[in-house]
């Protein structure tokens, strides 16, 4: 397709930023989950309440087996994003879809699992909750945490969208719809679009955006409240409507396209990188976290007792998946970990790094690992051209490969699986008897600037609610910060140490400083906090 809408660019704004620079400022210090939305006032003139999510959370899935893994995750983390979340919406892909029995000539399905499955995992019927589901365990998980949401309102998220082909973008559909009016309201919050499957159901709430309002005199009005608002975060690109519709016509919008690192996270894929046949996983987290008899402790209880492992698969794909309790696939939770309240800001700026990857900004509203899929506008969705390119987003890897296109994922595995462990046993155990995340409290503030020669001070109080000892290491995310030296830190256990800005650090540029908090539990929980120094 041809754009045809191409509004000046105006001034970049930060991935979640918009309107919200104030809040930023007073919500980060606190970054115990939850708690920093509890204990903060919006700031004057927005419609933010007291205790409120900054930002809303609205995701699209094709309902794979994986993403019916990452569903189970997001039920066990849906305490922290009680205030956030506002959908879970069926889409198809270029691997899934119902069908339209209706169409001429009919649409067969492809490996569509149905449009109940997220419900069945909510009120543990059918296949994917016939343990019990989240009902069974929604009052013991209260224990650990009241803002567990009620199975009501979980089921009242679900919704369907466009599924009946892959890319099919024109009707309006319930899922659509819910998209197109989150977009248009007056809520000023950043609306993250996570995709687990397609992008057809945004486009096609787009596309209803466009069609009521283009030629108008409110187009342009329109135009930009919803590119100030929409954050979508794709995982491959599983079918051609962003290609087609979304990038030419709506070039102003945020997008990010994780197109390499989830596949640390994706089916058997975490054992093999390319051509050169290295481990996207180091071996010795594959084995620590990814093993049989990590996964099979953490997959009991009412919920995860049916949390797909590879045997799940095993008849599906033949030999490709070893028939064991062994880790089988996440590939499209990468889209949501960066907007989980853990401390590392990095629903801020795709360019900050976290537990949903590190991304480079190709253009002012694009971002991604793989900067040629997006620059060659005439590659395919479908191309999988994995190559060596240069350009990658790469993270020092202490396992092996010195740069590796993999890493800034993998980096966060141990806390990733830790946590979703740790969360596993508030399904049946008490309070008591569980383990719950540090509190980081980090004094002044997240964001400052310093001349090169200059002392930072780094100053931070941590506790645990269960009374555990804590583990304290400040480190920089070199890659994170574009001054590509590093800094010496005083003290990197200490809460409270230091480090000077390097003589040859240019104004400008910045350095990421992050403060790593782990408790001493048997299913131990990470929390962080980070301070970005900007050179002046």
């Amino acid at each position: 397709m041809t754009p045809t809408v191409q509004p000046p660019s105006g001034k970049r704004l930060r991935r979640g930023a918009v309107a919200f620079a104030a809040a930023l400022a007073i919500l980060t210090p606190l970054t115990t989950p939850g708690a920093a939305l509890a204990a903060t006032e919006a700031p004057a003139g927005t419609s933010v309440a007291r205790g409120q999510s900054p930002f809303r959370i609205m995701v699209t899935s094709d309902a794979e087996i994986d993403d019916v893994a990452s569903f189970h995750r997001l039920l066990l983390e849906a305490n922290d994003l009680s205030d956030s979340l506002e959908a879970v919406i069926y889409s198809s892909s270029t691997f899934h879809w119902a069908g339209d029995p209706a169409a001429n000539p009919p649409i067969p399905a492809s490996n569509w699992a149905g449009s109940d499955v997220f419900q069945n995992i909510i009120d543990g019927t059918g296949p994917q909750g016939v343990g019990g589901g989240y009902k069974a365990v929604l009052d013991n998980l209260r224990k650990h945490d009241p803002r567990f949401p009620s199975v009501e309102h979980l089921n009242s998220l679900i919704k369907v969208g466009n599924i009946s082909y892959r890319g099919e973008m024109q009707k309006d559909t319930e899922g659509s719809d819910a998209i197109k009016a989150a977009l248009l309201d007056n809520d000023p919050r950043p609306l993250y679009l996570p995709v687990w499957g397609g992008t057809n159901t945004i486009a096609a709430a787009l596309r209803s955006i466009e069609n009521q309002y283009k030629g108008t005199k409110d187009w342009q009005k329109v135009y930009n409240k919803v590119v100030a608002k929409a954050n979508v975060y794709i995982i491959l690109d599983q079918d051609e409507t962003y290609k087609d519709y979304i990038d030419p016509h709506w070039p102003d919008l945020n997008v990010t396209v994780n197109r390499d690192q989830f596949w640390s996270f994706a089916y058997n894929t975490y054992r093999y990188q390319g051509a050169r046949g290295l481990p996207r996983v180091p071996k010795p987290l594959e084995d620590a976290y990814f093993g049989p008899a990590y996964v099979g402790a953490m997959r009991t209880g009412p919920l995860m007792g049916t949390y797909p492992v590879s045997a799940d698969a095993y008849v599906l794909a033949g030999d490709r998946f070893p028939n064991t309790t062994e880790f089988l696939s996440e590939g499209d939770s990468p889209s949501y970990f960066g907007l989980l309240d853990n401390g590392l800001r990095s629903w801020e700026d795709p360019s900050f790094g976290g537990w949903g990857g590190r991304f480079t900004q190709v253009s002012q509203h694009r971002w991604t690992d793989f900067p040629s899929y997006l620059a060659n506008k005439d590659q395919a969705y479908n191309q999988r051209n994995y190559d060596l390119e240069p350009s990658r987003v790469r993270d020092a890897n202490p396992y092996g490969e010195s740069f590796d296109v993999a890493y800034a994922q993998t980096r966060f595995i141990p806390a990733l699986q830790e946590e979703l462990a740790a969360r596993s046993e508030w399904q049946t155990k008490s309070y008591a008897d569980a383990n719950h995340a540090p509190v980081v409290r980090l004094r002044g503030n997240t964001s400052v600037t310093a001349k090169p020669g200059a002392r930072v001070n780094l100053d931070a109080a941590v506790s645990d609610p269960d009374g555990d000892k804590v583990t304290t290491t400040w480190w920089q995310y070199r890659e994170a910060g574009t001054y590509s030296g590093a800094v010496a830190i005083a003290g990197p256990s200490d809460l409270r140490t230091s480090f000077t800005v390097p003589a040859d650090a240019q104004p400008g540029q910045t350095i990421h400083l992050i403060l790593e908090v782990k408790d001493q539990a048997g299913k131990p929980m990470t929390r962080y906090a980070r301070v970005v120094v900007t050179v002046h």
